[in-house]
């Protein structure tokens, strides 16, 4: 039973190991060369019960319907250069689905930092994007300066004043 016992634990602690390698840090100083970059190659568009103010991820709201997408990457260099790229980001129902009011959008990239558990969030400049039926296509590439470490990053794509995410990187 003892035997047992070992094993188990033996392979929890490989699990956690191989767990928390596979977790996406970005660390290093903004003047360190040893700085590794993220790419998201999946952005999805908010979802219930994510819309609204009821249930924030990081401090920041969901828009109030849901949203849909062909297509978003995000990805973040080894320099904090953020670049976002969004095609067909649209209203998913009601009288609108299926276009974007919006001539602009913003991203934020997310950050849980070494010595606290209040997020940091880097609100990039507007963007632009197409508006009306198929619209919500556009892409960023924009300087940040990222906390080191940075610690299991989100990228948010938002309407233009930065307050509620209409994109999230995730599956």
């Amino acid at each position: 039973m003892r035997m047992m016992s070992l094993a188990m634990a033996g392979a929890l602690v490989l699990v956690a190991v191989f767990v928390s390698a596979s977790l996406p840090v970005f660390s290093g100083s903004s003047e360190s060369s040893d700085r590794e970059g993220f790419e998201f190659e999946n952005l999805v568009g908010v979802q219930a019960p994510f819309t609204g103010a009821a249930n924030p991820i990081r401090g920041v709201s969901g828009g109030g319907v849901p949203w849909t997408l062909v297509r978003g990457e995000a990805e973040l260099d080894e320099d904090g250069v953020l670049r976002v790229e969004v095609e067909r980001l649209v209203l998913a129902a009601g009288a609108s689905a299926g276009s974007n009011p919006f001539s602009t959008f913003r991203a934020i990239l997310s950050c849980l930092t070494a010595g606290t558990t209040t997020p940091v969030n880097l609100v990039t400049a507007p963007f632009a994007v197409t508006t009306g039926v198929g619209g919500g296509t556009g892409e960023t590439e924009q300087q940040l300066n990222v906390p080191s470490p940075c610690f299991a990053p989100i990228v948010f794509v938002t309407n233009p004043a930065g307050t509620a995410w209409f994109a999230i990187s995730g599956l």
